[in-house]
């Protein structure tokens, strides 16, 4: 059999393993022009679970300053990929016909390298298609779609990762049996350390590396404006139907400003807005919450002691919460494990028994855990995935609260 008929087999036939991730294009829901809107603040990230809670894929939208063939030449020069991905060492063209290729590939990540080989198939200008071959990693597949915007002076790119986390090394696999929400974190971290590289380099600009760690009390959140001379909810409600979107927003140096994550949640804005401004009974349906209590401290205002189950070690420490006279929740974090954090919640009703509720969140995650701090050593992009991970673990948990599904 002829090497590009094996090649368009491997890409595009039924899965030959059980574990294989699935791609579904979501380039049907896909409002553009209000994806490009959105995206001029940060990447925007949808997040999709399967019916059972795990990771089905992550889409990872963001704005490039090239035109699509540009974009899409450098994507298909997989050798060049260590000029702009500081964890991919090495890189190995075993095999290209046309617009078909295979590849080795090595990865340097905290404590062990990941190795393994994956195929490759693009139609020049808009998509590109990666599955694993073998190795580590195998069952994961990929897929970019790329959207011509400004008269094909810029490309919106749609990165999507379905990522195979059984076979990603013991200490992948490890790190999701303790903390399942790592599934999501570690698709969303690599999916962003991929599409942030990218960008830079197609823009000609030097890639990112020590990003500055950034000290003293959390500042506000800047909150997105919809309805009439914002963003339009009514467009962007087909790709909610599918999971979660998040907006990433950075610092001019790159490191994490904020997230925000928004839901379709099925139930009166009143339900959900109380579920927040209860966290005594958080650890009742919120994973890893060890303990919550809250005690008044004025109008308004919770004073909060809590402890959080993560891999390795318990962490513990006291937040404030303030409930504002529209149901809108701010918390800072005061002391503790964690002294750099501050979440948000606010609540857009979208009809009698709809809402979309908007959470924002940042916090340090080198204090969180000795295994996080390790990966935002070795990359510090990893930081923006991981939180926003922690961020959908809320929501999810929120919204399955007041669907009456926990």
């Amino acid at each position: 059999m002829k090497a590009p008929i094996v090649l368009s087999l491997l890409l595009l036939g039924p899965a030959a393993w059980a574990k294989t991730g699935v791609i579904e294009s979501r380039s049907a829901d896909l409002d553009v022009a209000t994806m490009v809107e959105l995206a001029k603040a940060g990447e925007v990230a949808l997040i999709e679970p399967t019916p059972e809670g795990r990771s089905k894929q992550v889409v990872i939208f963001g704005l490039l300053g090239a035109p699509p063939e540009k974009v899409w030449d450098v994507l298909m020069d997989v050798g060049a990929y260590p000029k702009f991905i500081r964890t991919v060492v090495a890189i190995n063209v075993t095999k290209k016909e046309g617009n078909l290729l295979s590849f080795d590939w090595e990865l340097d990540v905290p404590f062990f390298n990941l190795k393994g080989s994956r195929a490759q198939r693009g139609e020049r200008p808009r998509l590109i298609e990666v599955r694993g071959l073998r190795g580590h990693l195998r069952g994961t597949r990929e897929r970019w779609e790329l959207y011509s915007i400004d008269g094909g002076k810029r490309t919106l790119a749609a990165l999507y990762r379905a990522l195979d986390v059984d076979t990603g090394g013991v200490l992948l696999e490890t790190m999701v049996k303790l903390e399942p929400s790592m599934e999501q974190g570690a698709a969303l971290a690599t999916g962003f350390v991929h599409l942030r590289g990218l960008r830079r380099f197609v823009e000609g600009l030097p890639a990112e590396t020590n990003l500055p760690a950034r000290t003293g009390p959390v500042p506000p959140f800047r909150t997105i404006h919809f309805g009439e001379g914002g963003l339009s909810l009514p467009k962007l409600e087909p790709l909610l139907r599918h999971g979660q979107l998040a907006l990433i927003e950075s610092f001019e140096d790159g490191s994490l400003r904020q997230i925000a994550v928004f839901a379709n949640v099925d139930a009166p804005k009143a339900k959900i807005a109380g579920i927040v401004q209860d966290p005594g009974k958080y650890p009742e349906f919120i994973p890893n919450f060890a303990e919550q209590t809250a005690t008044p401290a004025g109008p308004g205002l919770l004073q909060m002691k809590w402890e959080l189950e993560v891999p390795l070690t318990n962490l513990s420490g006291e937040s404030m919460m303030t409930i504002e006279a529209d149901g809108t929740v701010d918390v800072v974090a005061q002391k503790g494990d964690i002294t750099r954090g501050r979440w948000r919640w606010e609540f857009h009703e979208r009809g009698p028994n709809a809402t979309i509720p908007v959470h924002y969140a940042y916090s340090d995650i080198r204090e969180s855990s000795w295994v996080t701090k390790k990966l935002v050593e070795k990359e510090p992009l990893f930081e923006h995935g991981i939180v926003i991970a922690s961020g959908t673990i809320a929501m999810t948990a929120m919204k399955a609260r007041a669907e009456g599904r926990r």
